[in-house]
């Protein structure tokens, strides 16, 4: 799967300062006391230890959406940015608000990036740590159907599955900033529609019924219709392996490595052959001393080589092992075309 993100508004924030940023009319602060500025074409945070966010009202979105910004410039210590989707409303009691929402964050070296649904407090449903950070980094939390992402530089880092909020008109962002001496900046904000592109991988199985299974990047199966035919949908872009099966048939190949990228398969095709029926040998006892009906008849078990043996109504004396001269003293005996001791 890949996601396609098709921006629909944007600010760069090369325009004249504006203290704070909702004085420029395409934003909206989000409760809280600490608000955005620009300054020097730049968006940073005006204080410390204070989660400032703003909404950008300029445009309403879709509920398939994401939100993104770009680092101009952070300090290495301590700092966060926030992306906010789905956002529920223009102005909530607190910063957090009603959406899904991406934490950026920054410390030396434990950097991470982190995923969360958000009703007035943060509850995780995603993170992946020891990221490397970089300015110039592009941040965006998308949110499709019921899966978020979190994607850095064009590559999905992390995803998410959660129905708390199944849309919302707004996009937002956030900074925290726990340096004293500098700032974070962000040089460009975007937002705009998301759209998850997913592709299949298909062929002949060989036999109707087959089950077709496949694993790597994700797992499954499938199960082949009436001519043979199967295909695999829903495949993000990985890496998976295709295995056939149905009882009493062989395949080739018994399996087949495929790559998705970017592109749907086709002709992933398989020869199934029946296996030959294999049968156990009949139990040859004729009835003896009062033991149930004999002989016993011959089972097909696929393959499997069993024999079947006649059970004694009185336990205290069981059926005899048909091979001459070898009595055996069991309730269940391997007793097969042997000959009958007692000449019955």
């Amino acid at each position: 799967m890949s996601l396609t993100l098709t921006q629909t508004a944007s600010d760069n924030f090369q325009r004249a300062n504006e203290n704070p940023l909702s004085q420029g009319g395409n934003w909206t602060q989000n409760g809280g006391t600490g608000t955005l500025q620009v300054v020097s074409d730049l968006c940073e945070g005006t204080s410390i230890f204070n989660i400032e966010t703003e909404i950008y009202t300029g445009t309403t979105l879709a509920a398939n959406q994401y939100v993104g910004a770009t680092y101009g410039a952070q300090p290495v210590n301590s700092t966060q940015i926030y992306l906010f989707a789905r956002n529920q409303s223009a102005s909530t009691a607190s910063d957090i608000g009603e959406c899904y929402l991406l934490r950026i964050y920054r410390f030396n070296s434990s950097s991470s990036a982190t995923l969360y649904a958000c009703n007035g407090s943060e509850i995780v449903i995603g993170s992946v740590s020891n990221l490397t950070i970089n300015n110039g980094d592009v941040w965006q939390v998308a949110a499709v159907g019921s899966t978020i992402y979190a994607i850095q530089n064009g590559m999905i880092i992390a995803t998410a599955t959660d129905t708390t909020w199944a849309s919302g008109p707004y996009g937002a962002l956030g900074i925290l900033d726990a340096s004293a001496s500098t700032d974070v900046q962000l040089s460009l904000f975007s937002i705009g529609t998301a759209a998850a592109t997913t592709y299949s991988i298909s062929g002949n199985a060989g036999v109707a019924a087959a089950t077709v299974s496949y694993s790597g990047t994700a797992t499954g199966s499938v199960t082949a219709d009436g001519s043979g035919n199967y295909s695999i949908t829903g495949l993000a872009n990985g890496s998976y392996t295709i295995t056939p099966s149905l009882a009493s048939y062989t395949f080739n190949p018994t399996s087949s490595n495929q790559t998705v990228s970017g592109a749907n398969i086709t002709g992933v095709n398989f020869t199934a052959t029946a296996g030959s029926a294999y049968w156990s040998q009949p139990d040859c006892r004729h009835a003896v001393q009062g033991f149930g009906p004999g002989p016993n008849s011959a089972t097909n078990v696929n393959g499997t080589l069993t024999y079947t043996g006649q059970t004694s109504a009185n336990s205290a004396v069981p059926p005899t092992d048909s091979r001459v001269n070898k009595p055996v003293q069991s309730s269940t005996l391997p007793q097969n075309n042997r000959t009958n001791p007692l000449g019955i």
